[in-house]
């Protein structure tokens, strides 16, 4: 809930005090937890407004009131920061959507207008995310810069750096071993 890297959250709920992952490796070399601190990112309070914590059913802990059983955001963050999962026999992977489509939908519902069709997007996200055939196809950007040269400015949501730097680079060994074989 505090990343916020392409592809990580569109809205952390969660200040990133600390290390919890960067793009390199899609967060999976965040520091231990007791290295890594947070505090509630501005934004969250206006998703999770004071005023419904009356509402709210509270759990208690040796007598005393703490956290709610589970928070009510006015909006559905799971459109907007997407979820994958697994469970016994299903898997789930919704998107990330653009949290603006998503009040904009909300406020459409609310006055019995039509709903506008979502798209995947990505804060901070340059690539390009195109519809085929009901699917959406995720591409990064690269340049050509001369005859052997390729400069990569994005890569597709859900590669990170150093897994396509480990491809890139057996590619390089592999084409390096063919040659070997070629002039032997």
């Amino acid at each position: 809930m505090s990343q916020n890297f392409v592809a990580s959250n569109n809205i952390n709920l969660l200040l990133p005090i600390g290390q919890f992952g960067t793009r390199n490796m899609g967060g999976k070399e965040a520091a231990s937890a007791r290295y890594i601190f947070t505090a509630l990112s501005p934004v969250t309070r206006t998703l999770f407004p004071d005023q419904d914590d009356p509402v709210l059913s509270y759990l208690e802990e040796e007598g005393q009131s703490i956290e709610p059983n589970f928070y009510l955001p006015i909006v559905p963050l799971a459109l907007i920061n997407g979820a994958e999962g697994i469970g016994t026999g299903w898997s789930t992977f919704i998107p990330q959507h653009n949290p603006r489509d998503v009040v904009t939908n909300i406020r459409n519902m609310m006055a019995s207008k039509a709903y506008i069709p979502m798209h995947p997007w990505y804060k901070g996200y340059t690539g390009e995310i195109v519809e085929i055939e009901g699917k959406h196809m995720v591409t990064g950007i690269y340049n050509v810069n001369g005859e052997d040269e390729l400069e990569i400015t994005e890569l597709p949501i859900g590669k990170w750096t150093r897994d396509y730097k480990t491809f890139l680079e057996e590619l390089v060994l592999k084409e390096v071993v063919e040659d070997i074989r070629e002039y032997h």
